[in-house]
């Protein structure tokens, strides 16, 4: 009767510990704290634009950095020159 309540009740808090590390390994913001896509202002550069048209928009740090309009699954943005805010930053 004892080793029965033992593995219940090992059994139940190895329940405990895994399911809050299950939730956040599959749901969790991840490595890139909940944003998915390019950001909102790389969007809006490329409004009406053509695939290659060269853009220029403010970053986050009040720097102006000059990009090219991509598409990728039908969506358009500004992806910066030389990649994530290379040379295209001035």
């Amino acid at each position: 009767m004892k080793l029965s309540n033992f593995k219940k009740t090992v059994g139940f808090t190895a329940l405990v510990v895994l399911l809050p590390t299950l939730a956040f390994a599959y749901g969790g913001q991840g490595r890139s704290g909940g944003q998915n896509g390019p950001p909102q202002v790389a969007i809006e550069a490329c409004a009406g634009k053509n695939i290659g048209d060269m853009v220029e928009f403010t970053g986050r740090h009040d720097d102006t950095i000059s990009a090219t309009c991509r598409e990728k699954d039908g969506q358009m943005f500004a992806v910066p020159e030389n990649g994530r805010g290379g040379k295209g930053r001035r």
